[in-house]
Formats: C-alpha cells, structure tokens, sequence
C-alpha cells in the first residue's frame, strides 16, 4: 500500500474484443476477504456483461 494506492484498491477490466470495460472498487477488511470480495465483483460484472448481451 501507498499513499496513491491504497489497500484494497482492485481495478477490474472486460473486453469484448470491441469495447473495454472498467470498474474501480475500494474493499475492506483483511487480504482473504479483499481477494473473495474483489472475484465475487469480477464475476458479477461478467455475469451483468453476459445478461446485456
């Protein structure tokens, strides 16, 4: 962590071979809950991608 990057910060990013999606996300709490948190995020934003489709 830095005073720029702080700790849990996850950037995530989709791409359709067209556009790009991105999404930025704050989470708490410790590296375990970080981690399951920032995957449940990443597959919601692909599930919601798959839906608009």
């Amino acid at each position: 962590a830095t005073e720029k990057k702080k700790v849990g910060l996850v950037y995530m990013a989709l791409y359709d071979g067209k556009k790009t999606i991105t999404q930025k996300h704050q989470l708490f709490g410790n590296r375990q809950l970080i981690r399951l948190r920032s995957s449940r995020r990443a597959l919601n934003m692909l599930r919601m991608y798959l839906i608009e489709k």
